[in-house]
């Protein structure tokens, strides 16, 4: 379904051709490379759609015609036609009065975001493609009935600012737009600062920034700070301006939404507070929480995923997105303000009962709607394929747990890069210098005896986590009939296997290499008291290929 305009198609029904095709397709936006001879002459345009997060290649148009589509696009978008060494920005309306493929309503006005830099021959043109048709309820979005119930709580709040996050095409103002619905409404005052408008808000009071007449997000912010308002969108938390303005009206009474770009709910926190300057606690205040969006490919329900014509053979059509929620607490608070890692933040958030994209996603594995592939094309690899608890997965998918107990003696291969992990990591526990389980070290060849006789050692003063080096106790019998193990949340420290615990069970033990290793001592000295014991690091850092060795304080 490629677009073909037909020879005799003039420069303006070309460019009215393409947006027609990228609507009708659900296109999110439409580049072109724009190629130029050495006289700097434009010689060919080749545009792309961006459908579902791929780019679907369109016919080059050469020629006039190819010169003349470029000239048109600076010039509704104001900028100039002659700047080729310099990158530019604007925006031209558009009107779409639908088609047989993509019906509307009514005749939208839309505003087309334009970005031109150069490039290696000549120059790339992005024009942002905002989204049409009627605005859908929250809903039908796709939300997890979880993930719904904690954002409803985060909306249940009188004042406070609430951020989406997210890459560029996540979805971000869909939803965004959304949640407005659901917080204005006929008794409600609403105003929305955008840049551009991209929906229209039926009951808001929407503001569109406009620098060259002088309505900048600094101009416009700071003139609503005298306006009562029960609610308020800003499109877009880019710089200072922005967020200290979000920072004063979410503290001042006001409900605020806006959108940020992020990877994740702590990272946004943490840019909110450095973009806005207002220092930790006055962000922290403000703040109610996060949700966090990515989108994952599904499955063409019409050809169940084996490709057709509508979807370009691909198998694939739409997508659906996955969310981790972060609702600001005490703790979470307390936290930021001591400059505690991302990594224990998120560790409390979760604790707290935010789940991650891989959790949120187990739901599209499991009816069918995507597969592992495409889910982690989107979000990453799952580590709990690997049994590597992380910080941010935990707990384990109900497939992983079906497929784990339909080959309970399989045995994971591990790459290469795991494997040295795994050969340093042997070493270093042959040294004494980390402490791991000894099903993780696996097994390890007996270190060489030395030649030497070791001095005669006293027996370890109680609690002492060293063992003699001879005679060596006994390993216990294996018990028969071993329970299985209940898999355990990362927040809990791991335990040492039984057949490794001392006597003395109020302190940790030291694992010791294979073999008698034994300190060499001058005769007459007194032996040097036995060095405490480790205490065990947390079950996210130990015992992991690929993960990083945690060496013992000296």
């Amino acid at each position: 379904m490629a677009f073909n305009p037909p020879d005799s198609a003039t420069a303006r029904e070309w460019l009215d051709g393409i947006f027609q095709e990228a609507f009708e397709r659900g296109a999110s936006d439409i580049f072109i490379d724009a190629m130029y001879d050495e006289d700097g002459e434009i010689v060919s345009i080749s545009p792309e759609l961006r459908i579902d997060g791929w780019n679907i290649k369109e016919p080059t148009l050469e020629g006039d015609r190819a010169s003349q589509v470029i000239v048109m696009i600076k010039n509704d978008s104001e900028m100039g036609t002659s700047a080729l060494n310099e990158p530019q920005e604007g925006r031209f309306p558009f009107e779409w009065k639908g088609s047989a493929l993509a019906p509307v309503d009514k005749v939208e006005a839309l505003d087309v975001r334009v970005t031109i830099f150069p490039i290696v021959g000549g120059e790339f043109i992005s024009m942002r493609i905002p989204p049409s048709g009627s605005l859908p309820n929250l809903e039908d979005l796709g939300l997890s009935q979880y993930n719904y119930d904690r954002l409803m709580q985060l909306l249940s709040r009188p004042q406070g600012l609430i951020e989406l996050a997210g890459p560029m095409g996540s979805g971000k103002t869909t939803t965004m737009y959304s949640v407005m619905k659901i917080i204005g409404g006929d008794r409600k005052s609403v105003v929305t600062v955008e840049d551009p408008k991209e929906r229209t808000l039926d009951g808001a009071r929407q503001m569109v920034i406009n620098p060259r007449g002088g309505m900048t997000y600094a101009a416009v912010l700071k003139s609503l700070l005298r306006v009562v308002m029960d609610a308020m969108l800003i499109g877009e938390i880019r710089d200072q301006d922005t967020a200290s303005a979000a920072v004063k009206f979410s503290t001042s009474g006001t409900k605020v939404l806006s959108s940020i770009h992020s990877g994740d709910p702590v990272s946004a926190i943490a840019r909110t507070i450095d973009l806005s300057g207002a220092g930790v606690i006055a962000a922290m205040e403000a703040i109610n929480g996060i949700m966090s969006q990515r989108l994952i490919r599904t499955l063409h329900a019409e050809c169940k995923g084996q490709g057709c014509p509508v979807c370009d053979g691909s198998g694939v059509k739409g997508r659906m997105p996955v969310h981790e929620v972060l609702i600001n607490s005490p703790e979470i608070t307390e936290a930021m303000l001591r400059g505690a890692s991302r990594g224990e933040v998120h560790k409390i958030a979760r604790e707290q009962g935010m789940i991650s994209f891989h959790e949120d996603a187990d739901r599209l594995l499991e009816s069918g709607q995507a597969t592992r592939k495409q889910i982690e094309e989107s979000i990453g690899f799952d580590t709990r394929q690997l049994g590597m608890p992380a910080v941010i997965d935990l707990a384990p998918s109900a497939a992983d747990a079906r497929a784990q107990q339909a080959q309970p003696s399989a045995r994971r291969e591990l790459t290469p890069e795991q494997q040295a992990a795994q050969r340093a990591a042997q070493e270093a526990a042959s040294r004494g210098e980390i402490m791991i389980p000894e099903e993780v070290r696996g097994v390890q060849a007996a270190a060489p005896v030395p030649s030497t006789p070791a001095p005669t050692m006293p027996p370890p003063a109680p609690g002492s986590a060293v063992m003699p080096s001879s005679p060596r106790p006994p390993a216990p019998a294996a018990p028969s009939a071993p329970a299985p193990q209940q898999q355990r949340p990362a927040a809990q420290s791991q335990q040492v296997p039984s057949s490794q615990q001392q006597k003395a069970p109020q302190q940790p033990a030291r694992l010791q290499p294979p073999g008698p290793v034994v300190p060499q001592q001058k005769q007459g000295t007194p032996p040097a008291a036995p060095k405490p014991a480790a205490q065990p690091a947390s079950q996210a850092n130990i015992g992991q290929p690929g993960l990083n060795w945690i060496p013992e304080e000296k």
